[in-house]
């Protein structure tokens, strides 16, 4: 098991089912509805102020390693490495964005190409290692690129997770989708999905570059919340 706090920075590390959080796996077969459940159901140890477990079910072949796949998401990026003086570090909001949540990565690189049309043949995948396990596919058609997620996520009841594209790394010819997903009763994985903007435009994909990132959600803080403008 993967797990990761959300509680200040995020920390990776193993853990046995039963070594923390005792009574989880029970858990995982019934649905947890909402706030009505006590967090003692899944966390009867931790104090859910201090310490709410992101925990990931690894779907990895025993080659792969944990943090191949997950890490906390870096302050760098490699377009504001090249602004003059590196000046863009000096906005404060765009570096908390930055390592805002966990980036999954991309295992293999690969570079891609899309047709234009709308089957799913259209996008050829030419691969730096052919008949890697977790190659990308052509799974939709309409120019989509999906990437299979191999972790099972579990979030404490009422936090759900975004799963979006790297923040603030864009990527010419293509974009990353975004979705949330229900990690707090869902019992099966996800994918992360990537719509080509531009026909027969190749775009790379490096070994370790992050094709997702994830940020846990509470939910039902949107409805409870309107905005409100006032004068000043």
């Amino acid at each position: 098991i993967l797990h990761a706090a959300f509680h200040g920075r995020a920390r990776l590390h193993g853990l046995e089912p039963s070594h923390r959080f005792g009574g989880l796996i029970p858990a995982l077969d019934r649905t947890l509805p909402g706030h009505r459940h006590p967090w003692t159901t899944i966390m009867p140890d931790t104090n859910p102020l201090e310490d709410l477990p992101l925990v990931a079910f690894s779907l990895l072949s025993p080659k792969e390693k944990p943090e191949d796949v997950l890490r906390p998401s870096p302050l760098k990026r490699e377009w504001m490495e090249k602004t003059p003086d590196r000046f863009t570090y000096r906005c404060l909001p765009l570096n908390i964005a930055n390592t805002m949540g966990w980036d999954l990565l991309n295992p293999v690189g690969f570079e891609a190409t899309w047709t234009g049309e709308g089957d799913k043949e259209a996008i050829r995948i030419v691969p730096d290692e052919p008949g890697h396990p977790r190659l990308p596919v052509s799974h939709f058609g309409s120019g989509i690129l999906t990437f299979h997620i191999p972790l099972l996520f579990r979030t404490p009841p009422g936090i759900q997770m975004m799963a979006a594209g790297p923040l603030n790394a864009p990527k010419d010819g293509i974009a990353a989708l975004t979705g949330v997903v229900e990690t707090d009763w869902l019992p099966f994985t996800f994918t992360m999905n990537w719509k080509f903007t531009r026909a027969d435009l190749p775009v790379r994909f490096e070994a370790g570059e992050p094709v997702a990132t994830i940020i846990p959600l509470m939910v039902g803080l949107l409805e409870h919340m309107s905005p409100r403008i006032l004068d000043m």
